[in-house]
């Protein structure tokens, strides 16, 4: 169960990077304008946007090993990990403001995964 669980860790923190990268390759994109078919074009051409991309690759690929061990009804909510860490990484590495209702939800996710955790 231990090296489920690393592996889903490993999963999530994939999941986290893979966001990171891709808000910060579309605020180049979204940057260059026009319409939705050129910023997809420049969107397939952004460095961050590539990493982005493999990073859920890769973390599907983990995904797929956590659940061909853990019970569905485990796994799939320890996935609210990467809420939690998107809020925390987003207002850390994006300087993104975060208001304290979405602290507050924040906090409710961390008590969710913890309740399922302990199941």
């Amino acid at each position: 169960m231990l090296k489920s669980l690393v592996l889903l860790l490993i999963g999530v923190l994939l999941g986290i990077v893979g966001q990171l990268s891709l808000k910060s390759g579309m605020k180049v994109v979204a940057s260059v304008g026009g319409g939705a078919v050129p910023m997809l074009m420049h969107a397939a051409l952004n460095l961050n946007v590539i990493i982005g991309i493999a990073c859920y690759g890769f973390s599907m690929i983990f995904w797929l090993l956590v659940i061909s061990k853990l019970d569905l009804s485990l796994a799939y909510p320890m996935l609210g990990i990467s809420y939690i860490g998107v809020v925390f990484a987003s207002w850390w590495w994006l300087g993104e403001a975060i208001s304290p209702m979405r602290w507050a939800g924040t906090l409710v996710i961390c008590l969710g995964v913890y309740l399922v955790a302990r199941s």
